[in-house]
């Protein structure tokens, strides 16, 4: 009885977060990727929020590189774009409007 419970409300919680309550052209603050405590280096391929271009970006941070991809989450249209923000790395959630969606980190 309890699962069933469990399965009705969270078949509700999703029913009520549909796509259709996204604006179609949101575009999210961008969200510091990477918490630093020193010095930190960012170069973005796309040079910015260019959703029809797939692109990463590169840096080092506390002694560390790293390296992240522009990336789509799952069937959801949803791309997370990497960027630069003052030498620091920071991404933004687009949901895609485009015909193809989201496809290899890009808007299609």
């Amino acid at each position: 009885m309890r699962k069933i419970l469990i399965f009705v409300v969270l078949t509700l919680f999703l029913l009520g977060c549909s796509k259709q309550d996204i604006e179609p052209e949101t575009k999210l603050a961008g969200n510091v990727v990477i918490d630093t405590k020193g010095p930190t280096t960012c170069e973005d391929s796309d040079n910015g929020i260019k959703e029809g271009t797939a692109g990463k970006i590169t840096g080092e941070t506390d002694g560390e590189d790293y390296l992240l991809y522009d990336k789509c989450i799952g069937d959801t249209n949803i791309l997370v774009e990497y960027h630069c923000e003052n030498n620091n790395p920071v991404n933004q959630n687009i949901r895609c409007t485009t015909k193809k969606g989201c496809l290899a980190g890009a808007c299609r």
